[in-house]
């Protein structure tokens, strides 16, 4: 049996398209909505375009400055944080008793020099 439909017997509506995907070196890849007429150029706007800094983070002479660039400040915090120590060394020992003067031999185990 066979039926035959005519034009304006039939409408066809697609409720929802199949979501598209855009990925590589654009700011937010993955799945992107796909809707009628939707063409590369505007998929790639919708994943915000190519991202110049994607490429930029992979250079190595970048990344080589960033990272000397985070030494010299981590060196920086080190010699601060030495300096602290110190002078709170500095004040203690300005706080504690004074010792008594013994004699050199009285003070305690000596090492011997054991060289030639």
């Amino acid at each position: 049996m066979t039926v035959l439909l005519t034009a304006d017997e039939v409408t066809l509506s697609v409720a929802e398209y199949r979501p598209v995907y855009v990925n590589g070196d654009v700011a937010k890849p993955g799945q992107q909505t796909f809707r009628a007429g939707l063409n590369v150029r505007q998929a790639l706007a919708l994943a915000g375009e190519y991202d110049v800094m994607r490429f930029r983070a992979k250079d190595p002479f970048l990344e080589s400055a960033d990272l000397r660039s985070e030494y010299i400040s981590l060196w920086t915090d080190f010699a601060r944080e030495q300096i602290r120590i110190s002078h709170a060394a500095g004040r203690a020992s300005e706080q504690r008793p004074a010792r008594s003067s013994r004699s050199r031999e009285d003070s305690g185990p000596r090492l011997r020099n054991l060289g030639p």
